[in-house]
């Protein structure tokens, strides 16, 4: 779970300004990193402040990846891989207006990232990018 403690600088120094501007197809605010009272950490690449066009990764420290995939039951989800690693996706649907993909970045028992974006393909691009330099981390 070390990832889990990742500082705003290593979270959100992941993905820089000018890629999640191409990423997200529109330019960003200065990425907003929030400490969720020790349940996790994310990070929020926003069209402007308040928008909920935006860019996110998360990772928290009470869900992990087994946990993830039984949340994502509720969810219409499609198996996926990500660099390798398992994931699971999910477009926008009646319950968010987002689309979803969670990551395992381990086992069963290991935390799951997870990345929000306005459409699939967007947000497949950002786990794309992210994860191997989440992986990569110290940690």
């Amino acid at each position: 779970y070390g990832l889990t403690k990742l500082t705003q600088g290593q979270l959100c120094g992941v993905l820089s300004s000018s890629e999640a501007a191409q990423i997200l197809g529109t330019p960003t605010i200065a990425p907003q990193f929030a400490n969720r009272l020790g349940l996790g950490i994310t990070c929020e690449w926003m069209k402007s402040s308040g928008s909920s066009t935006e860019l996110y990764a998360g990772l928290s420290t009470i869900i992990d990846w087994h946990g993830a995939k039984a949340i994502d039951q509720l969810l219409k989800t499609t198996p996926a891989t990500i660099g390798g690693h398992p994931a699971l996706e999910a477009g926008p649907q009646a319950i968010n207006d987002y689309a979803l993909v969670h990551v395992a970045l381990g086992g069963d028992h290991d935390p799951a990232v997870e990345y929000r974006a306005p459409t699939m393909a967007i947000a497949v691009k950002l786990a794309q990018t992210v994860t191997p330099r989440l992986l990569a981390l110290p940690h």
